[in-house]
């Protein structure tokens, strides 16, 4: 009979580099709720300005998950950025469940936000061009 075992975690391998692309998503997603708490708290706004800020964080966190692992992967920007959107909204929907255990139909178009978004950063992701300094020219 075979032992289970794990392999370890390698950052540099295609799957660490979509896991930590989605661990910043997921830090970009926390920094923007404290945010929203704030400007909420601040600015006594109702229900309806709260699930369209919700809807924003999912966008643009899932975006920057999908650019990150578009430029640590190099190659299939709609994929990789979809994996990493996928990832982020596995990560969101652990934690929600973990805190409510409440399963609605709102989960199925969070996960297209995510996917769709995500997959727009890895296309952005892999089409950015890295800037090349240039070398002055030497006089004489």
């Amino acid at each position: 009979m075979k032992k289970l075992t794990f392999k370890k975690f390698k950052p540099n391998s295609k799957n660490g580099k979509l896991i930590l692309s989605s661990f910043w998503g997921l830090s970009v997603c926390i920094l923007m709720c404290f945010l929203g708490a704030f400007i909420f708290y601040i600015c006594d706004l109702d229900f309806a300005d709260a699930f369209v800020f919700s809807i924003m964080v999912y966008v643009i966190s899932s975006f920057v998950c999908g650019y990150i692992a578009g430029r640590k992967l190099k190659e299939n920007g709609i994929l990789s950025g979809a994996a990493g959107g996928f990832l982020f909204f596995l990560m969101c929907l652990v934690i929600s469940l973990f805190v409510d255990l409440k399963f609605t139909a709102d989960i199925f178009y969070k996960l297209g936000i995510c996917l769709t978004s995500g997959a727009i950063g890895g296309i952005a992701g892999v089409n950015k061009r890295n800037r090349k300094k240039i070398k002055p020219r030497k006089a004489g």
